[in-house]
């Protein structure tokens, strides 16, 4: 489902579309009544989230617009006045329903579902196809009695499928509905989704539950060829409330080792306004007191004491605001120390039902899975706390966290773990957050890797900063659970199939010459001290030129793809492949000297002189390849310097 939400409040509506992208919903946002407009004439949308007051065309007029166009797409007004004209305007103009601000989140998704049973866009309040049963209430997916646990994407896919379980979707249909604007992947990844989903069908022997009809797309198989399970029970999302057990018995256990140095940074707070109150505040002490105070917002909440990280929040700006305390000031601080230490007497874990409801959003069900394997964060912050809260959060999901506390040894450790994803914290002593990100961006060999930022601070000036410097995202401190863990899996994965788009060559799916070689650097780097040989050959196809002349540019895509099949088959050894230019091949071999490089790629030059190729029309080629070697360390010990080496003998074999 892709809703649309407008509102000129930058913080707020970021915290619309994450309620709602918690539910499992595809949100895109304008910040103006004009964009919306032109948003909508390009995209379907399910349902907007409207505000009234808004810059260049406000909502009321947005909405009649609209509905004078004919749109009979549900809207849902916000609005920060109670005023009944307010309302009847809204309302008048062909609005659905409003809400007033501040938003109740749990009234708020009620009334998003309503609108959308309304329209009919939910048909019954749990989707069902024969034993399948999906609950968008709770985000769960049951086949009989069996929770399925699906990765995001995948759960929109099949959210698609069951709302429209006669429909044919396209490749291009799926993305339209599941993929914003500016994040559009090929249709490669719309297939290796449907193909993950069909793996996550199978344990319960439903994989042919998604049909494909060929040359059209995907759809749901008929019911009355997929057999029912004679009774469905409906499963109660009882195991959500389980999870939120464990994590509470996690962060108890948690709270009992942190608790002593978080009392030890409680008790510099109580120094300070001890200090205060005598008129002897030191400004080094003041400014330990603002920087423990700042940790503790960020920390204490994650252990379930959000009015600690309250109490620390305003305790850290009382003492940035004041170079001298009036005497309301001083007693203010003083009781909010007194209150601090009060509250984190209290056992750690989930407090309130709100909070509770909270962490039992989608991300919760979604079972931690070998989805990410091999992955590796590396976390930047001052606060040993923070790590062992990560460690607990990220472990279960098979990310392996790496930890630098001395931000001075970052790049070392950053050379030495080479993470899938970088963690920052915004405010460190010496290099800050902020400056480390921006030299990463810098840096031509890192400049790709996803960044989080972990911060204290949800304030636009300190947002804006974040991802002027380079940033992908970021979670505010105190840290939410499926929050954190949905953004680090998605910039991972989105990460990945970037790295796969950008190092495969389309054509042969080999790797591309930038890929090849950074891996042939990193295998000479490897060689030196083992004082190994590495083989550098190049391989040419002198015809393909001449086949794409008289046979057609297919013809020679066709033998293209064959040589890169034919050389990924035909080398029994370990080697980097790759299409080194439009006719051109690279392979590398470590461990071997240029001679017998050659001798392990005879077959593929047999292969191509005696059997030859055929193409589209059966026509048959038979090929006699060129090719040039060079040696690492005799021919040249760097990459350039073996590719000129190759390049010549390649050059002289064409004599």
């Amino acid at each position: 489902m892709r809703l649309l939400v407008v509102d000129d409040d930058a913080i707020f509506v970021q915290l619309v579309a994450k309620s709602l992208v918690r539910q499992n919903y595809l949100v895109d946002i304008a910040m103006d009544g004009q964009i919306a407009w032109e948003m909508m004439q390009s995209q379907v949308y399910d349902l907007i989230v409207l505000d009234i007051m808004l810059p260049k065309l406000d909502g009321v007029s947005l909405c009649h617009k609209l509905r004078q166009k004919g749109c009979s797409i549900p809207i849902l007004l916000l609005t920060a006045r109670s005023s009944s004209s307010d309302k009847v305007a809204g309302l008048d103009a062909g609005a659905d329903d409003y809400l007033i601000k501040p938003l109740d989140w749990q009234e708020f998704l009620a009334r998003v579902r309503a609108l959308l049973r309304r329209e009919g866009a939910f048909s019954p309040a749990i989707l069902t196809w024969g034993a399948l049963s999906l609950n968008p209430k709770t985000c769960e997916v049951h086949y009989a009695d069996q929770l399925l646990a699906l990765r995001p994407r995948e759960y929109k896919l099949l959210e698609l499928l069951l709302r429209n379980p006669n429909r044919v979707f396209s490749c291009g249909a799926i993305l339209e509905h599941l993929w914003s604007f500016e994040d559009q992947p090929s249709d490669d990844t719309i297939r290796a989704h449907i193909k993950g989903l069909r793996q996550k069908l199978r344990p319960v022997e439903a994989e042919d539950l998604i049909e494909t009809v060929y040359g059209l797309g995907y759809r749901l198989r008929p019911v009355e060829e997929h057999p029912l399970v004679e009774e469905v029970p409906v499963v109660q999302p009882s195991s959500n409330f389980a999870q939120i057990d464990e994590l509470q018995q996690a962060i108890a256990a948690a709270w009992q080792t942190a608790k002593p140095q978080i009392l030890e940074q409680v008790a510099v707070l109580e120094a300070t306004a001890h200090a205060v109150q005598a008129s002897i505040l030191e400004p080094q002490l003041r400014q330990q007191a603002i920087a423990e105070a700042h940790k503790l917002a960020g920390t204490v909440g994650s252990y379930g004491f959000k009015l600690g990280s309250q109490l620390s929040r305003q305790i850290e700006a009382l003492l940035q605001d004041n170079q001298s305390f009036q005497p309301a000031e001083i007693t203010t601080l003083q009781e909010q120390v007194t209150e601090l230490r009060q509250a984190l007497s209290a056992e750690a874990g989930i407090h309130s039902p709100r909070s509770a409801n909270r962490l039992s959003n989608s991300a919760f069900s979604l079972h931690p899975a070998n989805t990410i394997d091999s992955a590796r964060i590396l976390a930047v912050d001052d606060d040993p706390q923070i790590y062992k809260i990560l460690k607990r959060v990220l472990e279960p999901w098979g990310l392996n966290l790496f930890t630098v506390l001395d931000n001075h040894k970052f790049w070392e450790c950053l050379e030495s773990t080479t993470p899938n994803l970088l963690l920052l914290d915004v405010e460190m002593p010496g290099i800050s957050g902020l400056e480390i990100c921006e030299r990463i961006r810098n840096d031509s060999r890192w400049a790709g890797l996803p960044i989080v930022f972990l911060t204290a601070h949800n304030d636009t000036e300190t947002i804006q900063k974040v991802f002027m410097a380079g940033a992908d995202d970021f979670v505010t401190k105190p840290i939410v659970v499926p929050e954190l863990v949905n953004r680090i899996i998605t910039h991972i994965e989105r990460h990945r199939l970037w790295q796969k788009l950008v190092e495969r060559d389309g054509l042969t799916q080999l790797f591309t010459r930038s890929k090849f070689t950074q891996d042939l650097g990193q295998l000479i780097q490897t060689a030196e001290p083992q004082q190994q040989s590495v083989a550098l050959i190049f391989l040419k196809i002198n015809q393909l030129q001449s086949i794409n002349h008289r046979h057609g540019y297919q013809a020679g895509d066709s033998v293209l793809r064959q040589i890169g099949e034919l050389l990924s088959q035909e080398i029994k050894v370990e080697a980097l492949i790759a299409r080194w230019s439009g006719n051109k091949f690279a392979i590398a071999m470590y461990g071997k000297t240029g001679l017998e490089s050659l001798h392990h790629l005879s077959s593929v030059i047999q292969a191509l002189s005696e059997r030859g190729l055929t193409v589209l029309d059966s026509t048959s080629f038979s090929l006699t390849p060129s090719t040039g070697f060079a040696q690492y360390p005799e021919d040249g010990k760097d990459v350039q310097a073996l590719c000129c080496s190759a390049e010549c003998r390649l050059a002289q074999s064409q004599m």
